[in-house]
């Protein structure tokens, strides 16, 4: 299993070079901050979609391995048409689409057959420290990515030398050659990981019995069956989530009221990513406890709550100022740093909060589903609750996207120019995805607290 933990931390190294600034890169290609809105949804939409061929090709090939394996080293490639997109400094939103929508088609479908791959090498008594600890080490090598990618487009795309190969090559930008390096290095990480999953067993490469779950028969089970109800709780929250999720980005790189350079991305993700590692230490203890349900129950209602905390970003941003002044000139720094940059400092805050409950949310939500799926149809379930789940993502962005249309900021939008929003424009967004969080609640203590405990 050692091998599993590092192509892991090679994979989580694709995701803090890449994947975490996609959207970033999306916005420095002017494409405008409704496309990298989009970006968090329509091209997992589209790879989902294509995903759907997952149950199909692992019976085709006889192995969960060997599709795996195949979709990995697709999503290894997306990254050579991004990077020259960096190169060359343009690509038109309908390519960026396709290329992306490829790239999560080579994850969604790799990461479905890897999920009942690796049930039939882990035991279930084992799991919840195998993943806690497994979790862990990717969030970790995740964060230090994060801060390597973000310490090289700031100092790469402000370096000499990038000014002088930007004279060899007029049509991009520094930062856009910034781009190209950490994504670069994003497509070599996956590669890796591609070749240590190669390297994997496969002791059962198809369950018995296995076969695909027809979308009507899933929808009848609504009725009785656990399976069906989590997954629909799933979708339910994906929809809320989405709301606001994809906008988050925009909102700290593009608003007048929080000013903050595109590195400082690097420190909010990061953030996150810091939550997520602290309470992996003590989760796999906690869960074999209190059981998965219970955890993720608990979660969930945080997360409800913490999504709510976008709201305060103005008084909360205040508070920080007065608190930052009020220390004096003998803190240095921090007095510094809290007067200068308070709205930085507490959407950090808040995102700490959010990569505690999200870690454990997301892990416990796994193991449920892997708990309350047959393993002839866990291939088929966990497909289609992917697709649900970027389905019910992508409506959400819509509705958010809705919202937010109604709040533009006079003069951008036109040919040329990239569309922003205001800040009121953003509380109702965070808004209405808390509202929808709070309805997901109903399902939560009616379908997913009945759930039989492991």
């Amino acid at each position: 299993m050692r091998r599993s933990v590092t192509d892991g931390c090679f994979w989580a190294g694709m995701m803090g070079f890449g994947e975490q600034f996609i959207q970033a890169f999306v916005l420095s290609l002017a494409l405008g901050e409704r496309a990298a809105a989009l970006v968090a949804t329509l091209p997992t939409l589209i790879g989902a979609t294509l995903a759907l061929a997952t149950p199909w090709a692992v019976r085709k090939l006889g192995s969960h391995k060997r599709w795996t394996v195949w979709c990995a080293g697709l999503q290894a490639a997306a990254f050579i048409p991004l990077v020259v997109a960096a190169l060359v400094g343009a690509m038109p939103a309908w390519l960026a689409f396709t290329v992306l929508g490829l790239y999560y088609f080579g994850g969604l479908g790799a990461g479905v057959a890897w999920s009942t791959w690796i049930s039939s090498l882990v035991p279930a008594g084992e799991r919840p420290h195998f993943f806690s600890f497994r979790n862990r080490m990717i969030w970790i090598v995740q964060l230090f990515s994060i801060f390597a990618a973000g310490f090289a487009l700031e100092r790469f795309g402000s370096s000499a030398f990038a000014a002088r190969l930007n004279e060899y090559l007029p049509g991009t930008t520094p930062t856009l050659l910034a781009f190209a390096l950490v994504l670069t290095i994003a497509g070599v990480c996956r590669g890796v990981s591609t070749y240590l999953l190669s390297r994997i067993g496969e002791p059962v490469p198809l369950p018995a019995g296995h076969r695909a779950v027809p979308i009507p028969e899933l929808v009848s089970r609504l009725r009785h069956g656990p399976d069906a109800r989590l997954i629909m709780y799933f979708l339910l929250v994906s929809m809320a989530t989405n709301v606001s999720l994809g906008f988050l980005s925009p909102f700290v790189l593009g608003q007048s009221t929080l000013a903050q350079p595109k590195e400082y991305w690097a420190l909010v993700m990061g953030a996150m990513m810091l939550g997520r590692i602290a309470v992996l230490f003590p989760l796999g203890d906690v869960i074999v406890r209190h059981g998965s349900r219970q955890i993720m129950m608990a979660a969930a209602v945080g997360i409800t709550l913490v999504h709510a905390l976008y709201l305060l970003t103005a008084p909360a941003s205040g508070l920080i100022a007065e608190l930052g002044r009020g220390l004096g000139p003998g803190w240095g720094a921090a007095s510094r740093v809290l007067t200068e940059h308070p709205a930085l400092v507490y959407v950090v805050g808040v995102q700490f909060v959010a990569g505690v409950l999200y870690a454990a949310f997301d892990l416990t939500s796994w193991l449920l589903l892997v708990r309350h799926t047959r393993d002839s149809e866990r291939t088929s379930m966990i497909t289609l609750c992917w697709f649900g789940f970027n389905v019910f993502g992508f409506l959400g962005t819509l509705v958010g996207t809705g919202v937010l249309s109604g709040f533009k900021v006079p003069g951008t939008g036109e040919p040329g120019t990239p569309t922003q929003f205001t800040y009121e424009g953003y509380m109702w967004v965070f808004g209405a995805s808390t509202l929808a969080r709070l309805l997901t609640l109903l399902p939560l203590f009616t379908w997913v607290r009945k759930l039989p405990e492991e």
